[in-house]
């Protein structure tokens, strides 16, 4: 056809909604760029450490990423030398309570008195399919008659 008929408000309206729903596409896409940070203490108790755990889970369940800080103070009981191996134990257990993720940035010592973890959501493997396969009926040998 060479030409086609049409309400012109109602085509204006379809170009803003589609115009709309590319800027929050675009808004989303930023926002799983965004890198959260959670400040942990070289004391903290194994319930906060849960609460925190969870706080995180929910970042990268949204596609956030997750940078868990310990900050070491000189009154929490931590010598200088031995901060490196409390706070790795500290991030072996935050780590053991987070959903499937992937750590980007190892548990390291940043100046004399912090010490950082980056984590991210696992991804997808290329080869795996979002489609599960259905699962094939089984049957039991007590339901099947024997004639």
């Amino acid at each position: 056809p060479v030409c086609r008929m049409l309400d012109y408000d109602a085509f204006r309206y379809e170009l803003r909604v589609k115009e709309r729903e590319a800027r929050k596409k675009a808004v989303e896409r930023r926002r799983h760029d965004q890198v959260k940070e959670l400040r942990l203490s070289a004391r903290i108790s194994t319930n906060d450490l849960r609460t925190k755990a969870d706080q995180a889970n929910r970042f990268l369940e949204q596609g956030h990423k997750v940078t868990a800080r310990i900050e070491f103070k000189s009154n929490d009981g931590v010598k200088a030398n031995m901060r490196p191996d409390a706070g790795a134990i500290l991030y072996e257990e935050f780590c053991a309570m987070l959903n499937p993720h992937r750590v980007e940035v190892e548990g390291k010592m940043v100046g004399p008195s912090h010490m950082i973890l980056t984590v991210a959501q696992e991804r997808e493997k290329k080869g795996q399919a979002k489609k599960q396969k259905p699962k094939e009926k089984q049957v039991d040998a007590e339901t099947q008659e024997v004639s």
